[in-house]
């Protein structure tokens, strides 16, 4: 017979206390998960999450539904859609991502971005951002705040004010000049191009001597774009993107923002003129420097930075801009032809493209401020397809709360609070029944009733983009130069489709019907499928050898 003092041993001996602290340890990490994974968000519209995997399976599942596999914003409109699409939701990835709340109405957008007494201007941005240091610099604009966020945007508010920018339309419109010799190019050749790729080169040559000035070397320039996009091509997909990335990648990514910095840096140097007296308009650098005597290791650092977020947010979200209202424009007849009037009325219906850049330099301002319908078309373009959305973060304790529609307040405390405008920007209730066309003319009739929160390309309060005025500046100037001078025709993806007597074929919409939907892929942000593979013929022409067959 087993006596008290034999069960105490027993229980009492290394091997059976190990075996309580495991279970009792396994107990509580239970316990813990069943509350993070069940409990905590519980008050949030979700689907239904996994005890191990959060949400990890329902996005896998999204993600395969989709054309392109990685593009998360065609992943967040399915799931949204398989909930009944409420107007905000959480999916938990952790550990190998953040809660994110999916934030998919307008107005909630808007309590994302209001000021408190402890956040002056907003909430946080997202240390996801963090992710991207290599691509954008570790002290970026884009993931600092407080008062170090203040005074980068003080330093560089002139150099991106419309009047320093309108001054240095010259530097824009010579770009221009050598994006048009390139298309003409593709005309005479008669072959296929990536538009992607000229919208690239245009928008980089554009922002690299607008943000430095003109003292770099052709080569110089070169150089650093192509780090530029060796950096950017190690993003490509979503694993490349987070902490569990493939350790070469990293340090392969790691080498050449090294490299990008330090040439980055002697550029800096090189163009750097303490209180200089030139009266020319000055760089946007030049302007961030001006009250400086030297360049310390801190500022050239902070500078460096800064040149390589605006270097990624002046390049990307205007090229990419620029490919899609081109491509929306093929294929709306209707609107192309109206943009086109509105141009015979600012150049003059038999301008050439001197006139046109002469025009621009002598009466910029007074031009770009009345090209209602080409801003229309730009914003309509933006609205379809944006390049990305936004995402902040309040830390835990700074009782910050969402109101939903219902009137239930949920706190938002710990969530990365993701706006995301590919559901935004296409509401039934702001847009209507043809929220998924383009139609300019709704910033034109429509305007006064859509809330400006619903359009928010740029995103809006105290942290709103300070390159927007350069991006809308840019986009009007390419499109004065280009629309009346060539025809565009996609090739592959989202070719326009023609009838049995070889004419495009108009549906009810207005616009013609495609063999297949364009899409984005996610190449840090959001962009065309195929880089926009196109034809291009002088307006009104029609090239040697291009035919319905080739379509």
């Amino acid at each position: 017979m087993t006596s008290d003092y034999d069960l105490i041993e027993r229980w009492s001996s290394p091997s059976s206390l190990g075996l309580i602290v495991l279970l009792l340890a396994t107990g509580y990490l239970y316990r813990r998960l069943q509350y993070y994974r069940f409990e905590q968000y519980a008050s949030w519209p979700q689907p239904p999450p996994s005890l191990l995997f959060g949400h990890l399976k329902v996005m896998h599942w999204a993600l395969q539904q989709c054309p392109s596999r990685d593009c998360t914003d065609a992943a967040f409109i399915k799931i949204w859609e398989l909930q009944g699409k409420p107007p905000a939701f959480v999916l938990d990835f952790r550990p190998f991502g953040p809660v994110l709340c999916i934030v998919c109405k307008y107005d909630l957008a808007e309590q994302c971005i209001r000021t408190t007494k402890d956040l002056p201007y907003g909430m946080h941005k997202s240390p996801t951002l963090a992710l991207f240091a290599d691509l954008i610099g570790k002290g970026s604009i884009l993931t600092t705040d407080g008062e170090q966020w203040r005074e980068l945007r003080k330093k560089f508010n002139s150099g991106f004010a419309s009047s320093h920018l309108l001054r240095l339309l010259p530097v824009i419109l010579d770009s221009t000049s050598r994006f048009t010799a390139s298309l003409d190019q593709c005309v005479n050749s008669g072959e296929e191009f990536k538009l992607g790729d000229l919208c690239s080169s245009v928008t980089y040559d554009i922002i690299y001597p607008l943000t430095m000035g003109g003292g770099s070397t052709k080569s110089h320039q070169n150089e650093i774009r192509q780090l530029y996009q060796e950096i950017v091509e190690t993003y490509r997909s979503v694993l490349e993107t987070s902490v569990f990335a493939d350790p070469r990648i990293k340090w392969r990514r790691r080498n050449l923002a090294t490299k990008l910095d330090s040439l980055i840096k002697q550029d800096i140097e090189e163009n750097f003129q303490p209180q200089s007296q030139d009266t020319r308009p000055g760089s946007i650098v030049a302007l961030s420097l001006k009250d400086h005597q030297a360049l310390t290791p801190e500022i050239l650092q902070s500078t460096c930075d800064q040149v390589k977020t605006f270097l990624f947010a002046g390049q990307d979200t205007t090229s990419t801009t620029l490919q899609w209202a081109i491509y929306e424009l093929s294929r709306t007849p209707g609107a192309l032809q109206a943009l086109r009037r509105e141009h015979d009325e600012m150049f003059g219906p038999d301008s050439s493209p001197e006139d046109v850049r002469d025009m621009l330099v002598s009466q910029g301002a007074s031009i770009l401020s009345k090209m209602s319908y080409t801003s229309a078309v730009i914003k309509e373009a933006l609205r379809l397809h944006p390049p990305g959305g936004t995402a902040r973060q309040a830390a835990p304790g700074t009782e910050m709360y969402i109101q939903l529609p219902d009137g239930r307040n949920l706190r938002t405390d710990g969530l990365v609070a993701f706006n995301c405008l590919s559901i935004i920007h296409r509401d039934d209730d702001v847009y209507g029944e043809n929220k998924d066309d383009f139609v300019p003319e709704r910033w034109l009739h429509e305007a006064g009733n859509i809330p400006p929160g619903a359009w928010r390309p740029f995103e809006r309060g105290p942290r709103g983009c300070i390159g927007q005025e350069l991006a809308n500046i840019e986009a009007r100037v390419i499109l004065a130069c280009i629309v009346r001078r060539y025809d565009f025709s996609k090739i592959g993806i989202g070719a326009t489709k023609y009838g049995s007597n070889g004419e495009p074929i108009l549906n009810q919409k207005g616009q013609y019907d495609v063999v297949s939907e364009m899409y984005d892929i996610r190449e840090v942000t959001f962009k065309p499928v195929d880089a926009m593979r196109m034809r291009v013929k002088f307006a009104g022409k029609t090239p040697a050898g291009v035919g319905v067959e080739h379509i």
